[in-house]
C-alpha cells in the first residue's frame, strides 16, 4: 500500500543499521546487538554514540514491527500477516527485549554518564532507569503472549459481518445506520450488531480472563502487588499516580455526568419519545439527516487538509505528504479492524493513518483527529534519539483532541449552511462531554479488574453495570442487559493497550485550554502549542505541557473551570 518515496526516505534516515538487511531474521540482527553490547566506552563522546547507535538500532526494529502489525489490522483475515507478527514476536523481540536490557544497563553503569549533557540526556536517563526497574527476563514470554491474545480479538471483532439491508457488512457499516432518521431501522441495525456481539461474547471473555491472569503475573514478576500499578510505571507516568486517576473519577462524576444527563433528557424530549433507547443515541435529535460530506476518500483528505491550513499556515501539507507516500488507509471494508489510529513509522519519520471511513461526518473528525498525532509524530521525527519519537500520550492526545476543537472555527470548508455548521459545533461539544464520561467509567474498569485479578466474568459484568450507573450513557437498555453488561467488549484498548484510556481525559482537560488560548490570543497561541510539539518527549510531560502554554492538571479546580467552559460554549452556539 506505500510508494517507493517512502521506503527511499526510510533508507535515507537510517543510521547505524545497514541499509541491506532482514530485520526479520534474527542472524542478522544479532550482530548489531553484539557490537552494541561489545563496544569499549572510553570517554563521555563514546557513550553518546553508543546512545544514537542504539536509537538507529530501536527506530529499525519499531518500524519493522509497526508494518508487521499494521497489515494484521489492514486485513484481520490475512492469516500470512498473523504469521508474520507471530514470526517477529518470537524470533526478534523475543530475542532483542534481553539484549535491549543489557544494553541500557550498560549506559547506566558507564562512569560517563555523568558527564553527559543532562539537559539533553536527562529525561533519556529517566526513562531508562525506568525501563531497568520494571524489566524481567520472565515477563518476556509473557508480554508475547499477551500480544499474540490481542491480534486472536483483533481478528474476531474485525471478522465480525452480517446480512443487513441486501448487503454483507460489517460493524462499522451497520453502525453508521444508527444515525438514520427512520427509528425502526435504527432499531433493526442495532440489534443486528448486538447478535454478533453476543455470539462471540464467551470467546472474547476468555481472551480477556487469559489476559488479565499473564498481566498480573507479569506485574508480580516485576514485584509488583498489580498490574495497575506496574503498567502506570511502564507508561512512565511519572508526573501523576493512580490516585490522581480516581480525583479524575470523581470531577467527571460530579461535574460532567449531571450535565450530560441533562443534555439526555433534551435530547429525549426534542425526539418526542418516553425512553431514550440505545438505537436512539447517534441519531440527530433534530430530526434531520444524517451528514456526508464527502463521496470519496480523496474529497476527505482534499476537506481535511484545507481546514488544516486554516488552523495555521500549510498544516495540511503533513496529510497532503501521507496521501502522497500511500500512507492513508481510510475507507472501511470487510475483515478491517473497526478502529482509528496512527501509526508512527520511527526510522521514515512520518506516519500511517489507519480508520474506517463511509462517508460521515464523524470520519472527517476522525481524519483530523488522527492527522494531530500524524503532525506530532512528524515534528519530533528529527530527533537523533530514538525514546524522544515515542511521545507520551497524554501529550500526544492533547494534539489530536485540540485539532478536533480548533478546527470548528472552519467548518464553513465542509458546510455552507450556517444551521448546518451550528448542528456540527453542538454535537462535538456533547461528544466531548461523554467522552470524558466514559473516560472515567472505561479506566475506573481497569483499575477494579487489575487490583482484584482473581475475579470472574460474571463478577466483572457485575461491575462494568455498577460503573454503568455512576457513568451512565443515558440510554434505557432494559430487556438487554446481557448486552449491555459486555458492552466494554468493543473497547479495543482493554484488549491491545491495557490502561490507555485516562490519556484521553487528560488530553481534553488540555485541549480544552489549547481552543480557549487561541480564541483569547489567536494563531501566536497556535504557534506555540504547534512549536512545543518539536520537543518530542525530550522534556517532561509538565514541561511539555508549560512550552505549549498550558498546564498539566486534569482533576479539581482547573478542569471544573474547563468544564464549565465548555458547558458554557454550548449554550453560546444554541442562543446564536
Amino acid at each position: 500500500m506505500t510508494s517507493p518515496e517512502p521506503e527511499s526516505m526510510r533508507l535515507e534516515n537510517r543510521y547505524y543499521v545497514p541499509l541491506k538487511i532482514d530485520l526479520c531474521d534474527w542472524k542478522q540482527v544479532k550482530p548489531l546487538f553484539d557490537d552494541l553490547l561489545d563496544r569499549e566506552i572510553r570517554s563521555s563522546a563514546d557513550l553518546e554514540q553508543l546512545i544514537l547507535d542504539m536509537s538507529g538500532l530501536n527506530g529499525a526494529l519499531e518500524e519493522e514491527h509497526a508494518r508487521i502489525q499494521l497489515a494484521t489490522s489492514i486485513n484481520t483475515a490475512d492469516e500470512a500477516a498473523r504469521n508474520r507478527f507471530k514470526r517477529f514476536q518470537e524470533t526478534i523481540i523475543s530475542h532483542a527485549g534481553p539484549r535491549s536490557n543489557n544494553l541500557e544497563r550498560k549506559i547506566l553503569d558507564n562512569p560517563h554518564l555523568k558527564d553527559l549533557n543532562l539537559d539533553r540526556y536527562g529525561q533519556f536517563i529517566k526513562l531508562l532507569k525506568n525501563q531497568q526497574r520494571l524489566f524481567t527476563d520472565s515477563n518476556v514470554p509473557l508480554a508475547i503472549e499477551d500480544a499474540q491474545l490481542g491480534e486472536t480479538y483483533s481478528s474476531i471483532v474485525g471478522g465480525m459481518v452480517a446480512e443487513f439491508e441486501g448487503k454483507t457488512r460489517n460493524m462499522t457499516q451497520i453502525a453508521q445506520f444508527l444515525k438514520e432518521t427512520e427509528r425502526d431501522l435504527r432499531e433493526k441495525a442495532w440489534h443486528t450488531m448486538r447478535k454478533c456481539r453476543m455470539a462471540e461474547r464467551d470467546r472474547i471473555d476468555d481472551i480477556y480472563s487469559r489476559m488479565v491472569e499473564m498481566r498480573h503475573r507479569m506485574a508480580e514478576n516485576a514485584g509488583y502487588p498489580n498490574f495497575r500499578d506496574f503498567r502506570h510505571l511502564q507508561y512512565s507516568r511519572f508526573d501523576y499516580a493512580p490516585e490522581d486517576c480516581i480525583r479524575f473519577h470523581e470531577t467527571i462524576e460530579k461535574h460532567v455526568t449531571p450535565v450530560w444527563l441533562d443534555r439526555i433528557e433534551r435530547r429525549r424530549q426534542k425526539l418526542g419519545i418516553e425512553k431514550l433507547r440505545p438505537w436512539d443515541m447517534n441519531v440527530d435529535p433534530e430530526g434531520n439527516q444524517p451528514l456526508r460530506p464527502f463521496k470519496t476518500t480523496g474529497e476527505l483528505i482534499e476537506t481535511t487538509a484545507a481546514v488544516l491550513d486554516r488552523i495555521h499556515v500549510r498544516l495540511g501539507d503533513h496529510l497532503r505528504l501521507l496521501d502522497r507516500y500511500g500512507n492513508l488507509d481510510l475507507a472501511t471494508r470487510a475483515n478491517k479492524m473497526p478502529v482509528g489510529f496512527n501509526m508512527p513509522m520511527s526510522e521514515t519519520g512520518v506516519s500511517f493513518i489507519f480508520m474506517n471511513a463511509t462517508g460521515t461526518h464523524y470520519d472527517f473528525m476522525v481524519l483530523l483527529h488522527e492527522s494531530g498525532h500524524a503532525i506530532e509524530t512528524r515534528s519530533c521525527a528529527h530527533n537523533p534519539v530514538h525514546a524522544y519519537r515515542n511521545t507520551p500520550q497524554e501529550w500526544g492526545e492533547c494534539a489530536s483532541q485540540s485539532m478536533e476543537l480548533l478546527g470548528l472555527d472552519h467548518l464553513d470548508i465542509l458546510y455552507e449552511d450556517p444551521e448546518t455548521r451550528r448542528r456540527c459545533k453542538i454535537e462535538k461539544w456533547e461528544e466531548l462531554l461523554f467522552s470524558l464520561v466514559s473516560t472515567a467509567r472505561n479506566d475506573a474498569f481497569q483499575h477494579w479488574i487489575y487490583e482484584n485479578p482473581g475475579h470472574s466474568p460474571r463478577q466483572r459484568h457485575d461491575r462494568w453495570m455498577e460503573l454503568l450507573r455512576r457513568f451512565p450513557s443515558g440510554a434505557d437498555s432494559t430487556g438487554y442487559e446481557d448486552s449491555l453488561e459486555i458492552a466494554w467488549q468493543s473497547i479495543p484498548h482493554l484488549f491491545i493497550v491495557p490502561f490507555y484510556y485516562i490519556e484521553y481525559g487528560i488530553a481534553q482537560i488540555a485541549a480544552l485550554q489549547v481552543f480557549k488560548r487561541a480564541r483569547e490570543e489567536g494563531q501566536p497561541a497556535v504557534k506555540r502549542w504547534l512549536d512545543a510539539m518539536k520537543l518530542g518527549y525530550s522534556r517532561s510531560i509538565p514541561e511539555l505541557y508549560r512550552a505549549a502554554g498550558l498546564t498539566f492538571r486534569f482533576h479539581g479546580q482547573l478542569a471544573e473551570g474547563l468544564i464549565r467552559y465548555a458547558v458554557n460554549e454550548i449554550e453560546r452556539i444554541e442562543s446564536e
